[in-house]
């Protein structure tokens, strides 16, 4: 609480629900907002058998039953709904099990929908979410001041919406991305969220299961028995891949045509190995680039003068929301390939990874670079920079200015590391070949393979009948004392480098950084990233559709043909051997 500025929060500890510590009077204190994550399933919660409970959250005063004692998951919501105010909302994580166990839960569970209709929403989240417990999890949303006339529950299945982190499943930015905007819009969504209406959750017995109501996507593989007979691939197949025909038209023509034979079938047009040329080759998939691209320029465009205007104290948190909300709303005006979300995972996991930190240092210092050398926590003597490679700048990256300035001596290098390189490759191949011949270490004194050894061994040898082994020698030693060279320029020209960064670095106006920074880094670092989710998308139906392709690429008729030819030979080479 501290870290978050919330100094003076009031924090206490205790037994909620036996002994708990926020009251006024002999009643429990109500609050305008509650958020919990109570423990799963505890067991034995209840110390002693209070059918009658003091604090009124259960008993025969309001018509309801003790929650079970070895599950104190409804013990928790109902102090939660005790401790809200008339006007109050709450949201309680709780097991998925609350949805649908039966028994006294399942009469709480009425109670809760049917006579006070305060669940507002449920939120079901994916498995593996948290420490201790790999169950799936919901989110029950209570709001008391419109239950009176509530007409249904609105819910979710964010279940799909995760990836994998470690031992643990993990919610992306783009997954709580889209829960809140589709729980703040409460708009129904096709196999994601849907407002149920109260009647159709009591002819289901009040199990609040959020399969019952919320349908899952088609993604089941079925396999049609009759094209494995005959050949062809299923429409079924094709039409299950809607979503790229819908932005594509003419992707699906470019792939697949009617089968020959039969009606209702079609078969691949291309290789199944040119089916990833296909896909980026197509019109429609070429323009979804281009429109793709133009719309983050767009983006760009727009926050470019809010960026350049960037001033310390300025609130970096305000800032990635207005980011967010302004990229999300650029590319969910026109259909693409690449969901908008997508888009804003990458941009808030960059903003995660890098330009949060450079914010904030904009924020505190200004627009302001220094080059400084990164000590070893092992090491206390200070480490003295000595290529490029030691010194670091964290607002604005060594490799940035390099490119901008000094591309010149980089390709010098680069070409000086190359040829030093080649040289190293051919001294090792060298001495793998002649290993044995000539370049074994016991052919010289002391067991030593020295320059110096090397050369006392050249002129003990005969110029005319050793003449094999002193070329091997005297190129073993010319690639030597060319590596050795090499190694010496480069050194020279990194320090060379190195000094112009030094100057570079302390000459570069506030102009200069914010350029830099904002476009080389911050923009060329996102427009990197969302043109992979393009690759992605490419890679994805490539996949897609040669598995499609496979999966019907012979027909019964044929496998058993195979077979029956190599059982034949088989048996043939059976016959030869005497069996």
């Amino acid at each position: 609480m501290i870290l978050h500025n919330e100094i003076y929060a009031d924090i206490r500890q205790g037994d909620t629900i036996n002994d708990p510590q926020f009251k006024e009077g002999d009643q429990l204190k109500t609050f305008d907002y509650i958020v919990a994550n109570p423990p799963f399933s505890t067991k034995s919660w209840l110390k002693s058998a209070k059918f009658e409970d003091e604090y009124h959250r259960w008993g025969e005063g309001i018509k309801i039953g003790v929650p079970p004692e070895k599950n104190g998951d409804y013990a928790f919501l109902l102090h939660i709904v005790r401790s809200l105010k008339q006007t109050g909302c709450a949201a309680c994580i709780l097991p998925h099990g609350v949805l649908f166990r039966g028994n006294a839960e399942a009469q709480i569970r009425k109670y809760l929908v049917a006579e006070k209709r305060y669940i507002k929403g449920i939120i079901g989240l994916p498995a593996n979410l948290f420490y201790g417990t790999g169950i799936p999890a919901c989110i029950i949303i209570i709001e008391k001041s419109e239950a009176a006339g509530r007409k249904g529950v609105f819910m979710i299945d964010a279940k799909g919406g995760y990836i994998k982190d470690g031992a643990k499943n993990r919610l992306r930015e783009q997954d709580i991305r889209r829960i809140v905007d589709v729980w703040q819009a409460q708009r129904d969504v096709p196999h994601y969220a849907r407002f149920v209406p109260m009647e159709e959750i009591e002819r289901n017995d009040y199990n609040l299961n959020i399969p019952r109501y919320v349908s899952a996507p088609d993604t089941e593989i079925l396999q049609d028995i009759d094209a494995h007979l005959h050949g062809g691939l299923p429409k079924h197949d094709i039409d299950q891949l809607d979503t790229y025909w819908e932005v594509c038209p003419s992707l699906c023509d470019d792939l697949f045509c009617d089968h020959l034979t039969r009606k209702g079938y079609y078969s691949l047009k291309c290789n199944p190995e040119a089916v990833r040329d296909a896909v980026t080759g197509n019109v429609d998939f070429r323009n979804q680039k281009e429109v793709f691209q133009k719309s983050f320029a767009e983006w760009c465009d727009s926050h470019r003068a809010q960026l350049y205007a960037l001033l310390p104290g300025f609130a970096p948190k305000k800032l990635i929301e207005q980011l967010g909300n302004s990229l999300l709303a650029v590319f969910e005006v026109d259909k693409s390939l690449v969901e908008a979300y997508d888009v804003y995972d990458s941009l808030m996991n960059y903003w995660g990874e890098t330009m949060q930190d450079d914010c904030y240092m904009i924020s505190s210092g200004g627009w302001t670079v220094q080059l400084y050398t990164p000590q070893p926590a092992s090491k206390k003597k200070e480490k003295k920079a000595a290529t490029p490679e030691d010194v670091v700048c964290d607002l604005l990256p060594v490799p940035i200015v390099i490119d901008e300035y000094f591309a010149e001596k980089r390709d010098v290098i680069a070409a000086a590391e190359e040829l030093l390189a080649q040289n190293e490759t051919q001294l090792a191949e060298l001495v793998e070949e002649q290993a044995e011949n000539y370049l074994d270490e016991g052919n010289f004194p002391d067991g030593k393979m020295t320059d110096a050894n090397i050369k006392k061994r050249m002129k003990a040898l005969d110029k005319r009948t050793d003449a094999d082994e002193i070329a091997v020698l005297q190129k073993y030693l010319d690639l030597k004392g060319d590596i050795s060279l090499n190694k010496k320029l480069i050194k020279e020209l990194k320090y060379d480098l190195l000094t112009a960064l030094v100057v570079k670095y302390a000459d570069l106006s506030e102009a200069d950084i914010k350029r830099l920074v904002i476009e080389r880094k911050w923009f060329a670092s996102l427009a990197l990233r969302l043109d992979g989710e393009m690759q992605r998308i490419s890679q994805q139906l490539t996949s897609k559709v040669s598995a499609l392709a496979e999966r019907y690429a012979q027909t019964l008729p044929e496998i058993d043909a195979e077979i029956a030819d190599l059982e034949g030979k088989v048996a043939a080479h059976l016959k030869q051997m005497g069996y």
